[in-house]
């Protein structure tokens, strides 16, 4: 815990030098239950397509083909930059909406967040965690 977001953040964007000094701490931000849910589910998906001989990982919230990072990364930079110059909303939204749907427009996002929490037809009973 934080006493302010300033300090949050800055200490989230330091936590390399800190988890280098330190092998055995791990910095991780703090997530609702809803966001576990949704971020261990993108792990089991790249868990599974690693399985099956894909060389993938995970990147802005989506699983990406690691030949396509530098394009996503110029990407988000882009989208990043965009958005700052807008003026802010007068309603405020969760940081999970930044993340998009995967899209046929975007065919280097194999899975996203939201793709993966979308209910599925065959699905009889939610899955429990």
């Amino acid at each position: 815990m934080f006493h302010s977001r300033t300090a949050q953040t800055t200490f989230l964007s330091k936590s390399r030098t800190v988890t280098s000094k330190f092998p055995n701490v791990f910095v991780r931000p703090s997530l609702t239950k809803s966001e576990r849910e949704a971020a261990f589910l993108l792990r089991e998906k790249k868990r599974q397509l690693k399985a099956e001989g894909k060389d993938v990982l995970i990147y802005a919230g989506s699983i990406i083909e690691r030949s396509q990072l530098e394009a996503m990364k110029k990407q988000v930079r882009s989208s990043r930059s965009h958005s700052r110059r807008r003026p802010p909303s007068r309603n405020p939204v969760s940081s999970s909406s930044s993340i998009r749907p995967a899209s046929s427009s975007n065919s280097s996002i194999l899975h996203s967040i939201p793709s993966l929490l979308a209910p599925q037809a065959n699905a009889s009973t939610p899955a429990s965690f």
